[in-house]
């Protein structure tokens, strides 16, 4: 009978020393870089590349502007939302 006791003390008492888990979010707060500095063209550089390479360039950066500015935003509305 003892022993029986035991047992039912040991088991009821196990479930209170399981330790409690707490989750909470962490919230971090993303730095916006700056823009770094990219090397600019002459005028005699700008003359000496073909125009249809010329403009294939033109176009890249604007486009990677775009996506820059696209990123920027959501690191924003992530600062914000915390």
């Amino acid at each position: 009978m003892r022993k029986i006791l035991v047992v039912i003390l040991a088991v009821s008492l196990a479930g209170c020393c399981t330790p409690k888990i707490i989750r909470e979010p962490v919230v971090v707060q993303v730095p916006i870089l700056p823009l770094p500095e990219l090397p600019m063209l002459t005028k005699e550089q700008e003359q000496s590349i073909p125009e249809d390479a010329y403009i294939i360039l033109v176009k890249r950066d604007e486009t990677l502007r775009q996506h820059v500015n696209k990123v920027n935003q959501v690191i924003k509305t992530h600062n914000e939302g915390n």
